[in-house]
Parts: structure tokens; sequence; C-alpha cells
């Protein structure tokens, strides 16, 4: 009994070393190889054992549900990947035209303030024409009060000796009676010289 015994042990070993063994290598090889290549090993056979009726029992849906759905995930991460980058470039277009539009705006205020600054410049120099105009007017009407308050002799006497724009500056703070008084004791050339000069002096209001 024994050496039959031992031949048919024999051949469960050589059954085992050279077909099982070599078919279970092979199967964990393809499995690893399939796995760095991507795919789903393990989906693809918790599915396909799902579908047989009796091992089937022994496999939950959840595990099946789950490693379906990643590897659904992992089929669209390259297209999810590249709408994420698509939606950063976009992003990032937009910053760069937010700041080129913060920077025209930074330009156009300064530019703004310049013209502001130009304006006010302006305003007080007209501010200041205007101060010392009114300040030479008046004091073209005073001399004119001291001028019509003098003898007309006298008064035309100094009045010729000056220049004629001050001169008739003078003259046109003056009333028409005394402006007259004073022409009349004047040389009649200078007066007649003053009376055109007159003429395009404005006098005060």
């Amino acid at each position: 009994m024994k050496p039959t015994a031992e031949k048919e042990y024999s051949k469960l070993e050589w059954l085992f070393f050279m077909v099982i063994v070599p078919v279970l290598f092979i199967t964990i090889l393809t499995m690893i190889l399939f796995w760095f290549l991507g795919y789903d090993v393990k989906g693809k056979i918790l599915t396909t054992l799902n579908q047989i009726p009796v091992i089937e029992k022994f496999i939950p849906d959840a595990q099946v549900n789950q490693s379906t759905k990643q590897n659904t995930t992992s089929k669209q991460n390259p297209q999810l990947e590249k709408t994420i980058q698509e939606l950063k470039a976009a992003l990032d277009q937009k910053n760069n035209q937010i700041k080129q539009l913060k920077t025209d705006m930074v330009k156009k205020d300064t530019e703004l303030a310049q013209l502001q600054q130009q304006i006010n410049d302006l305003t007080n120099q007209a501010q200041i024409k205007n101060t010392s105009d009114q300040a030479n007017q008046k004091e073209w009407t005073d001399l004119a009060k001291v001028y019509s308050n003098m003898d007309p002799k006298n008064a035309a006497s100094i009045l010729a000796n000056l220049n004629e724009q001050e001169a008739a500056n003078i003259l046109s703070q003056m009333s028409v009676d005394n402006k007259s008084l004073i022409l009349e004791k004047m040389d009649p050339k200078k007066a007649a010289s003053l009376s055109l000069k007159l003429k395009s002096t404005t006098p005060a209001q």
C-alpha cells in the first residue's frame, strides 16, 4: 500500500509544482504588470467573480462598486486634470488683466492729480494777478485823487514829465472835468498825445 500512496502523492506533487505553481506565478506576474500599466485588476477580478452564481455571495457589492468607481475616477483624471489646468490658465489670465487695469487706474489717477495741480497753480496765479491788478488799480485811483486836488497847472506840469502810459493811467481815473482842466494847462502837443493814449487806456470801474 505504501508504494501506491507514495506514487499518488508524487503525482499530486508533480501536478502542484509543474502546473498550479507556474499558473499562479504567471497570473500574479500578469496582474502586477497590468497594475503597473494602470489597469484596475482588482476591479476586473471582483466584477468577474461577482458574476459567478455561487462565488458572488462571498463578494460584497460595495467592494465591486468602490473598485468600479475608483477605476472610473482614474480614467477621468486626465480629462479632469486638463480641465483644472485650463481653469488655472484662465484664472491667471484674468488676474493679469486685473493687475493691468489696476496699473492703468493708478496711471490715470496720477495724470488726473497732475492736471488738478496744474489747474490749482493756474488758479493761484490768476488770483495773484487779480490781486496785483486790484492793488495797482487802487494806486492809480489814489494818485488820481491827489492830482485832482492839486492846482490844474501844477498837476499838468508834473504829469507832462511822467511816462505817457503812467500819465494816461492817472488821468483815466479822474472825472471828465478834472481831466479837461489839467489837459488845458498842458502843451497842446503833449495834451493831444495824452488824449490819444487815454483812448487805449481802460478806466477803473
